[in-house]
């Protein structure tokens, strides 16, 4: 009988033995990562929700009939026609008209229009700057 596991002197040669020592570890790591995938899988699956079934809605009446009704019931208020196309009535109560500027703010209007002239100028002269160094 020739012996030849670990730490017998086929093993020390190079030579193979016939036995695996990551496979038993392995195939019970695999074993649990399966069970793990199983679970998560039935857990998953309780936890779906089932569509409700559609509860049947009453057909609605004849709508002729309805606006004969509401026909009906407008009539009998003594509303006519076009009694909801009248004009409404203007309120009473107004709001006070603004008193006419005073002449300071003429004069901030006026210093406001000088400075965004000035701007205006400004940027057109910058606009043409660039438009003169760009086609050069």
């Amino acid at each position: 009988m020739v012996r030849t596991g670990p730490g017998t002197a086929d093993a020390r040669r190079g030579e193979k033995s016939g036995h695996c020592s990551i496979g038993p570890l392995m195939r019970k790591r695999f074993v649990w990562l399966v069970a793990l995938a199983g679970l998560v899988w039935l857990y998953l699956r309780r936890g779906v929700r089932r569509p409700q079934p559609v509860v049947q809605i009453p057909p609605a009446g004849d709508p002729a009939a309805e606006l004969r009704r509401k026909l009906e019931e407008t009539k009998k208020r003594g509303e006519g026609p076009a009694d909801h196309l009248a004009a409404p009535e203007p309120e009473t109560q107004s709001e006070p008209e603004p008193a006419p500027p005073e002449p300071s703010a003429r004069v901030v209007s006026e210093e406001l229009d000088a400075k965004r002239r000035e701007l205006h100028e400004r940027a057109r002269s910058a606009a043409d700057e660039m438009r003169r160094s760009s086609s050069d």
